[in-house]
């Protein structure tokens, strides 16, 4: 992350010259307003990464599975959808576990939320509209009228 005090300070360069000799594709590729976040009286010292906005939920499969089970993945729309070929391979797979989160401890469904998080999970949008209004999570999904 650049700081305008890092630029004060002498700590960082400018890259303005170097993205326009080396890195030109950047500039085609990456939206003006990210490129514009690194960029300190004007002068770009850094070059954003995509990293946040890149990654895309989804489900591994196995290939053999979804062969022997005839599996139609364009089918797949929901949760319930996956739940249901989730407890087909439970039911005919021995030894085999059908879902397995991503990290150690994480829930296999978080990238599934319901809700914007805004930041900490604490206060949400429901839906990710509610009309602007922002509920408490913890006390919503405790009186179930989430």
């Amino acid at each position: 992350m650049v700081t305008v005090s890092q630029v004060a300070k002498g700590q960082l360069l400018p890259l303005d010259d170097l993205v326009d000799k080396y890195g030109q594709d950047i500039k085609k590729v990456m939206d003006p307003d990210y490129l514009n976040a690194a960029k300190v009286s004007g002068k770009m010292y850094a070059v954003p990464t995509l990293r946040d906005m890149a990654g895309a939920p989804g489900i591994n499969m196995r290939k053999d599975l979804v062969d022997k089970y005839h599996i139609n993945v364009s089918n797949i729309k929901t949760l319930d959808d996956v739940e249901s070929i989730l407890k087909t391979i439970k039911e005919n797979e021995q030894g085999v576990t059908p879902i397995v989160p991503f990290q150690p401890g994480a829930q296999p469904t978080v990238v599934y939320n319901w809700f914007d998080p805004l930041g900490d999970s604490m206060g949400v949008l429901p839906n990710y509209d509610n009309n602007l209004k922002v509920v408490d999570l913890y006390v919503q999904m405790n009186m179930g009228s989430l």
